[in-house]
């Protein structure tokens, strides 16, 4: 008995050795001093192929990088800055790493910027060599660059340590918001695979005196970039698409007033009724809101009537703008930038598979009805 224990030890011992020497542990593990860490990556088109820039964080300039007083600070040298041309991504990003001293490690990479005339000539190449870059994650932010995507990684802006995080905390703070579409690079290669949607919507940013400017928002139609929509057109897209509250509407004072009066959505809640024996989609928006700017001082809201009159003026407005949406997508885009075909695949999948939904969506007869109720209007003195 005593035998067979120390056998059966004995046996123990020899397996953990040896599964010990099985284990490939961190074998080709790199330390982060040892790379060049990418926050931000643009592309632009060139004759090659692609122009491809990254920005690198200089770990001397930035909090904690050693210099005397404490380090860093940012501003101009925060950030080193290299662009190089390949016909593919991969070969752009093996060009720069012969400049750099370490290797490029994109795991870290906060922000894609792509060029507006890469963007209208169709992203597909470009996505296709991210799809196969294990490193990128799946939640950066893509974005449009009116103009080179590379004038974008040369701005400084003092507020932030590293420029591109001033661009990402402003896309953050618009969601937020609700005036900026959310779409990561993840959904990004979603939309373009569903049959029912391929109609991706980007953030599109210019720059300008130093500064990024965002310009509206891009449409799709499968990868390539057919137009930038901005306010009041943008506030029905995301009402329908992205259930946010957009952004303030501007009308004109009543009765002949001068002046304006400025309508602050504050929520926006949506549904959808679909019309199967003959094809029709009606979506319904609530909004709620409040007045933050009333010119027209002599204009009293003192009655319930004139609070009724408002909301119906702002509703007029959200109409008016919501039908040239509508006109735009079907009759010029010929696209589904307000995403319909996921929800009718979803709960009408027979009428779905009845048509041929992105040759069938311009002919078929959408309607957004709003509700618009205006709860506050500020304080007057009496």
């Amino acid at each position: 008995m005593k035998f067979n224990l120390l056998q059966r030890k004995r046996w123990v011992i020899i397996l953990s050795v040896l599964s010990l020497m099985l284990t490939s542990g961190c074998w080709d593990a790199i330390e982060i001093e040892k790379r060049a860490v990418v926050v931000a990556l643009a592309v632009d088109q060139s004759p090659l192929g692609h122009k491809v820039s990254i920005q690198v964080p200089n770990p001397r300039k930035t909090v904690g990088g050693g210099e005397e007083g404490g380090g860093g600070g940012g501003g101009a040298g925060a950030v080193e800055l290299f662009s190089e041309e390949g016909r593919t991504l991969q070969e752009a990003f093996m060009q720069i790493e012969n400049e750099t001293n370490y290797p490029l490690f994109t795991g870290h990479t906060q922000i894609l910027l792509i060029g507006e005339e890469l963007a209208k000539n169709g992203t597909r190449d470009l996505m296709e060599g991210l799809r196969r870059n294990q490193q990128i994650r799946r939640h950066l932010w893509p974005v449009i660059i009116q103009g080179e995507a590379k004038d974008a990684l040369d701005v400084q802006v003092r507020l932030e340590e590293i420029p591109i995080d001033y661009l990402r905390e402003t896309i953050d703070t618009g969601i937020k918001n609700g005036r900026f579409p959310s779409m990561v690079l993840g959904e990004y290669f979603e939309e373009l695979s569903n049959p029912a949607k391929r109609a991706p919507i980007l953030n599109v940013f210019r720059v300008s005196d130093n500064r990024y400017v965002w310009n509206g928002i891009g449409i799709f139609k499968n990868d390539r970039l057919l137009g930038v929509l901005k306010p009041p057109l943008v506030n029905a897209l995301l009402h329908v698409r992205e259930h946010k509250p957009g952004w303030p509407v501007m009308i004109d004072c009543p009765q002949q007033q001068k002046g304006q009066i400025v309508f602050f959505p504050k929520s926006s809640s949506s549904n959808i009724h679909i019309s199967e024996k003959e094809p029709a989609i009606d979506v319904n928006v609530s909004m709620e809101g409040e007045i933050t700017v009333k010119e027209c001082t002599s204009y009293k809201l003192d009655q319930p009537q004139k609070y009724q009159m408002l909301s119906n003026m702002v509703q007029h407005e959200y109409d008016k703008s919501a039908k040239k949406l509508i006109d735009l997508a079907q009759k010029e885009y010929n696209t589904d930038i307000f995403a319909l075909g996921k929800f009718v695949k979803a709960y009408y999948p027979k009428l779905y598979h009845r048509l041929n939904w992105e040759k069938d969506f311009s002919q078929i007869p959408i309607r957004i009805h709003y509700d618009v109720d205006v709860r506050r209007a500020g304080l007057e003195s009496k």
